[in-house]
């Protein structure tokens, strides 16, 4: 009896061992790229009209291990069940090395980005995966580049690392004393929310007096854009954005009337804050060629109800 039960069981073992090597690697990160072309053109175009127009869209990926297999699902079609194990012949896959840069551009007509769904497009709203660690940029320009310098870069996180609560900590209410140059970096300031998950309900005060001024239910990767020139909103410091499930938040500000000022912003929920933060730049007193130099600042909001001391070393 025992003669024949071990081969029984030995070809049970292969028949398991042969399903896992022909099944996809399962991913350890999942992203979703944010900012829509169309609001992008919006946020463009609110800093100065100049800007309207199609959008230059650039999405970088950085692979930190060798054979790190990247999944890119494109929205338009709709988002796979199982990213890992894809069934439309849409989503593309890529084995990447250590240190090997992936880049995926085009330029994006934002007047049919939401209607033309049979163009997949590499854009905002598109979800990613990777086996292993990657770093995610997302960054655009319009193309009508000739009459603006306008452009805008962010960091894209890992929805591991998104949140359920987020506070506003610039706005165009910000004033800054004694540098008038400074406070109109805030004058265009617009609000971007993506869902990660079907059935999220997001609630947002966007001029921080307490109450909720916006409720709506987002499904994944759906989108609130708050235009605040063109829907009229007002964007304060301290207005905050809620949800009841994982979401990602994205500021863009600029100088009203700016040819190159324009700033993004991705902003880390709240239980990711902390005390202690390290400056990546400094002040340049002068440049290489004579130039004049530039100023960093650093601008700090304190979310509590009484004062805090801050200390640069």
């Amino acid at each position: 009896m025992r003669r024949q039960f071990y081969p029984y069981l030995l070809v049970v073992f292969v028949c398991f061992l042969g399903f896992a090597v022909n099944a996809q690697s399962p991913a350890s990160q999942i992203f979703y790229i944010p900012v829509a072309e169309d609001d992008m053109e919006e946020t463009f175009s609110n800093v100065n009209d100049a800007a309207d127009g199609n959008i230059i869209t650039y999405i970088s990926i950085n692979s930190n291990t060798d054979n790190n297999i990247l999944y890119y699902d494109h929205w338009e079609d709709g988002y796979e069940d199982d990213i890992a194990n894809p069934n439309q012949s849409s989503t593309e896959i890529y084995t990447l090395s250590s240190g090997e840069v992936k880049l995926f551009q085009n330029e994006i007509d934002p007047t049919t980005y939401e209607t033309d769904l049979s163009t997949f497009d590499y854009d905002g709203r598109d979800k990613l995966a990777a086996t292993d660690g990657i770093a995610v940029t997302r960054l655009g320009w319009p193309a009508n580049s000739v009459s603006t310098l306008l452009a805008g870069a962010a960091e894209v996180y890992p929805t591991y690392y998104l949140g359920e609560e987020y506070i506003i900590p610039i706005g165009e209410d910000v004033e800054a004393s004694g540098e008038q140059d400074a406070s109109r970096s805030f004058q265009i300031t617009d609000v971007h929310v993506m869902a990660t998950e079907d059935d999220t309900t997001v609630e947002i005060d966007y001029d921080a007096d307490g109450n909720v001024d916006i409720t709506q239910v987002l499904d994944e990767g759906e989108t609130i854009y708050l235009d605040s020139d063109g829907q009229g909103y007002s964007i304060n410091a301290g207005g905050t954005v809620n949800a009841d499930k994982k979401i990602a938040v994205n500021l863009t500000t600029g100088d009203f009337d700016s040819t190159y000022e324009e700033r993004w912003f991705a902003l880390q929920p709240t239980e990711k804050w902390d005390n202690i933060y390290y400056s990546p730049v400094n002040d340049v007193i002068s440049n290489s060629d004579g130039g004049n130099g530039g100023v960093t600042r650093v601008w700090v909001y304190n979310p509590n109800n009484s004062n805090i001391t801050i200390t640069v070393d």
